[in-house]
């Protein structure tokens, strides 16, 4: 396994109200601000999408829902989706009026995560799905817009980080104080809730893999892996790191340590570290193109950013 600094470049976009998604079917990231929407290649080289200087302009601009940005682009995002969820499409967005742009709920979404957003997510058999700060929330389309469901509290502190697994009608979330929580859903209403872990930190993030089978949570100085089958969760791998978020590529782990760069983990049995690479600035957040195996890191507010080669075995 080898990591490579291919370029370290600044920020062609505002750092504050950046929008920064992977376009794998182009091979290309997509970053926007209010002003400007460009296509970056892993060689950092830029092409422009759509450009304004003008204030009123740039203050419409829809960010990944405008018309003006690639149909394309935003159909891909609607079925790749956020933490495992699919994304209502544009008309549907359209339909229940909810803002969009670089400062929109969706831009939020993909930054700062789902809870306290209320924005629409797909679940399995076409559920959706609502979080607010301490809820969550079903609901469907109709023809007058989105109409509420049974909603729930959920458990423990403040949600941070949640996922959808993958076949099941089961959610994961962790809390600012670190419990992990399992919570059953049917398109009728709640199931119980299952308590998986309390952590003592902050969750960051969680995630399914190996279809399923799988789950991974990293927070304040931990990563940690459970193994699942029925209702049950095992512990299979601990480990004391600094940890902000990650990306799962090829059956490994690309964790994002901040101020101490980039470490790769083997997921197997166990974590393996295999891998590492400092970087220049603390990184604040990553996006892997899995179609040409390149990380891209960035940073805020030094308005750096890295594009990094992931070779695995």
């Amino acid at each position: 396994m080898e990591l490579t600094i291919l370029k370290i470049i600044d920020s062609p976009v505002e750092g504050r109200n950046q929008s920064i998604w992977a376009w794998q079917a182009q091979d290309v990231f997509v970053l926007a601000d209010r002003w400007k929407v460009l296509k970056m290649t892993q060689k950092a080289e830029l092409q422009t999408i759509w450009e304004t200087d003008e204030e009123e302009v740039g203050y419409a601009m829809k960010g990944i829902c405008d018309d003006r940005l690639p149909e394309a682009l935003f159909e891909e995002i609607v079925e790749t989706g956020i933490a495992g969820f699919g994304l209502l499409g544009k008309l549907q967005n359209k339909m229940i009026d909810r803002p969009n742009g670089s400062e929109s709920v969706m831009e939020m979404v993909n930054q700062f995560g789902p809870f306290d957003r209320f924005l629409p997510l797909r679940a399995h058999q076409n559920a959706i799905i609502l979080l607010g700060k301490k809820s969550i929330s079903l609901a469907s389309l109709t023809d007058a817009g989105l109409a509420a469901g049974n909603a729930i509290k959920t458990k423990g502190k403040d949600p941070l980080a949640i996922c959808l697994h993958p076949e099941k009608n089961m959610l994961i979330y962790g809390t600012n104080y670190g419990e992990l929580y399992a919570q059953l859903f049917q398109q009728t209403g709640f199931g119980k809730t299952i308590k998986i872990d309390n952590l003592q930190k902050p969750c960051f993030q969680v995630a399914f893999y190996e279809n399923g089978s799988k789950l991974v949570a990293c927070g304040m100085g931990f990563v940690k892996t459970y193994a699942f089958a029925g209702e049950k969760f095992t512990e299979t791998a601990f480990i004391q790191t600094a940890a902000r978020s990650f990306e799962i590529a090829d059956e490994h782990l690309l964790l994002n340590k901040g101020a101490q760069g980039i470490a790769v983990f083997k997921m197997g049995e166990n974590l393996q570290k295999v891998a590492s690479i400092d970087l220049p600035f603390s990184i604040d957040r990553i996006k892997y193109l899995n179609t040409a195996k390149v990380l891209l890191a960035t940073s805020n507010p030094s308005a750096k950013m890295s594009l990094i080669s992931c070779q695995f075995e």
